[in-house]
């Protein structure tokens, strides 16, 4: 699941089971189940929360 290569380190995404993927892909459920919350406790997460709310 972890992808290494010279000067990059990632994930493989489709071998993990993630909401913000799923919500992002529009899969009606991940969507549906977004309340507007989305780390709310880290200030970085702002621009983010934005793209998912306006996504709507």
């Amino acid at each position: 699941m972890i992808i290494r290569k010279y000067g990059l380190l990632g994930i493989d995404a489709s071998k993990i089971d993630c909401d913000y993927y799923a919500y992002r892909d529009g899969n009606p459920a991940a969507v549906n189940a977004f309340r507007g919350e989305y780390m709310s406790q880290y200030s970085w997460a702002e621009k983010t929360l934005g793209s998912l709310v306006f996504k709507k």
